[in-house]
Order: structure tokens, then sequence, then C-alpha cells
């Protein structure tokens, strides 16, 4: 693993990639808006992190990118299909999405110790 090129390793690209959204998609607890709104701002915060794992794992090889890049990305497409109601298992779906796909991501770090 090439530790130049980690974007983890620097502050700034590590608020840019990864700080800055977890700090808005945490805000969508607090700060009141449409539940489609919490959708978007939810799916593209996953996205966004993806997208950050994905240029990692390109970058300098950390395994878990490979896994977690996927893994954020599949949680923003069941952000859009439960928050746009295209299916629907309980009032905290979108809860219960959010917590098993950042539980998800952090699984990945295992084989990374391994």
């Amino acid at each position: 693993m090439n530790k130049n090129n980690d974007l983890a390793v620097k502050p700034l690209n590590f608020m840019k990639a990864w700080g800055l959204p977890l700090l808005i998609l945490t805000s969508t607890n607090f700060i009141h808006m449409p539940y489609w709104l919490a959708t978007l701002v939810i799916t593209t915060t996953f996205v966004w992190m993806g997208i950050g794992c994905f240029i990692n794992a390109r970058r300098c090889h950390p395994r878990h990118c490979y896994y977690s890049s996927p893994i954020f990305l599949i949680g923003s497409i069941l952000v859009l299909t439960f928050g746009f109601g295209l299916l629907r298992f309980g009032q905290d779906d979108l809860t219960i999405i959010v917590w098993g796909t950042l539980f998800a991501v952090l699984l990945t770090f295992i084989p990374e110790r391994i």
C-alpha cells in the first residue's frame, strides 16, 4: 500500500472525502427537512464517500476500500429505493439502511487487520 497517495493520511483530503459527507449525513438527524430531501442528501453523501473509497482503492490499494466503495454505492441505491417509496419495511427504513451501511463499512476494516 502506497501511503503517499492515501486520501486518509492528509487531514484535508480525509475531510473532503469522508469527513464532510459524514458531517452532512449526521446533520440530517438534526435539521428538519422533507423526507424526499433527506433521501437525496443521504444518497449524495453515500455516493460521495463511495467515490472517495473508489479513488483511494485505485491510488493506494487499501483492501477495505475495495469493499467499502461498493457497500456505499449499494447503500445509496437502497436509500433511493426506500426513500422514494418503491419498497417499504417500516417507518425507520432510512435509519436502518444508513446504520446498516455504515456498520457494513466498518466491518471492511477487519480484513485489513488480518
